[in-house]
């Protein structure tokens, strides 16, 4: 009998060694690693320098260290969790319901849509701004009705939503691979132009530790792709896949797309500021704009002037699409559970409830975008404690009450997520009660 066990596992460990060497990274795969990392890539990218640029690079340096892990670490945790055997679907809706219960499982995805949404109005409003500053600075027509323009602009980015997650794949896909490639050489294209005097600065050590944790929640939201998480679990639990070999092959979709978001993300975010003087980067702090329109207004290469908003849009565009159908997911959960709650029935329509989602989602969008809201204030100070919520605890206690999870568990990795996430929300006190 006990010959018989040793066989069965010699057997099992082959396979399972067979099973990794048929299973090299595949297409389907390849387009989540893009998705994944365009979602990081968009936004935060191009408002991240001014958050964490304006203390010198001693603040970047530690800032980078303390985030890859962490970004790798979280991000796994929330798909592993999100591919529980135990969970209904692998939404994170699915997972709060599946592990909490109701009372704070409907707190938790009131936290979850607030790490969402408003991300979605952030993205809103950058992408009408960076559209507006071409079309007056680079283009020099007049700019149209800011209402009008904002409208077009997000209803062509809705339309082009319209296939769902095929679709979606295909476009970050088509989109991702050359953005890469042009932020890459738009960051050496810069190296002219560096200026080393502030590579050379060194704050005190008090405008160090304010740098740090003042940019703790931008770079929680400048890597944050949660809703590209959940949308991949399921479609790999639509694919019948077993939860183990999900996990696998997310796990290497994570340190894949962490991996090239760093690498892409650090080169570029050096190279930008190196461009500015420290008087440019604090000015530039509040004005709604990324750091490639700033960039572009000062710069005397007409070629430059003219590409890189056109790169800051599509960068923006790329989070766009993300954050937009988790924001519809998390809606149709809404409004689905408000009416069983208004009426006592179930909702038999589906399609329409998601028709309003998505006409709730643009006029959040297009208000957001007349109304021109602080882009930096609104990160610190409302989305990424929620982020910070929904990444870094969420997963973790769900990988502690979910028998299907146990192999997950790992005391020093998410012991570091943890006190990480706690850092986060400590930032952002912080914040609050120095008015910063």
């Amino acid at each position: 009998m006990e010959n018989k066990e040793i066989t069965d596992k010699t057997n099992k460990a082959h396979s399972n060694k067979s099973l990794k060497r048929q299973n090299p990274i595949t297409l389907y795969e390849t387009a989540w690693v893009m998705a994944l990392a365009g979602t990081g890539l968009g936004a935060g990218v191009l408002y991240l320098p001014f958050a964490i640029g304006a203390g010198g690079f001693i603040p970047i340096i530690v800032l980078t260290l303390f985030s890859i892990p962490l970004v790798y670490l979280s991000h796994r945790n929330l798909s592993r969790a999100c591919l529980a055997p135990e969970l209904s679907d692998s939404d994170i809706h699915s997972l709060i319901v599946g592990t909490f219960p109701p009372k704070i499982s409907r707190v938790l995805l009131a936290v979850t849509f607030l790490s969402v949404f408003p991300t979605l109005l952030i993205y809103a409003i950058g992408i009408t701004n960076i559209t507006e500053s071409f079309i007056g600075n680079q283009l020099q027509l007049p700019v149209p009705d800011i209402s009008l323009l904002s409208a077009f602009l997000i209803s062509l980015l809705v339309v082009i939503l319209a296939g769902g997650e095929k679709w979606l794949l295909r476009v970050a896909s088509g989109m991702v691979t050359p953005l890469t490639v042009i932020m890459l050489c738009l960051a050496v294209y810069l190296i002219p132009f560096w200026n080393l005097d502030n590579l050379l600065y060194v704050p005190e050590q008090a405008e160090i530790w304010k740098v740090i944790l003042f940019g703790l929640p931008v770079i929680t939201f400048s890597f944050y792709h949660a809703p590209m998480c959940s949308i991949m679990a399921r479609g790999y639990r639509e694919r019948n896949y077993s939860s183990n070999d999900s996990c696998s092959r997310t796990d290497k979709i994570h340190l894949l797309s962490t991996v090239l978001l760093f690498v892409v993300i650090l080169f570029f975010v050096v190279s930008c500021l190196l461009c500015l003087t420290r008087a440019e980067v604090l000015a530039s702090q509040h004005s709604n704009l990324p750091i490639l329109s700033v960039l572009a207004n000062k710069s005397g290469n007409p070629w430059f002037a003219f590409v890189a908003p056109v790169i800051a849009f599509l960068s923006i565009s790329t989070s766009f699409f993300g954050f937009f159908l988790g924001s519809v997911e998390l809606i149709n959960v809404l409004l689905v559970n408000g009416v069983k709650k208004l009426t006592g029935a179930e909702v038999v329509t589906p399609k329409a409830v998601h028709r309003v989602s998505i006409l709730l989602a643009f006029l959040g969008c297009w208000i957001s975008a007349i109304g021109n809201w602080s882009i930096l204030d609104a990160i610190v100070g409302l989305v990424a404690p929620m982020m910070a919520i929904v990444v870094f605890f969420i997963p973790l206690l769900a990988i502690y009450r979910l028998a299907g999870l146990t192999r997950f568990r790992n005391p020093t990795t998410d012991m570091y997520v943890l006190i990480s996430g706690g850092v986060v929300v400590f930032s952002f006190i912080l914040s609050l009660g120095t008015g910063s």
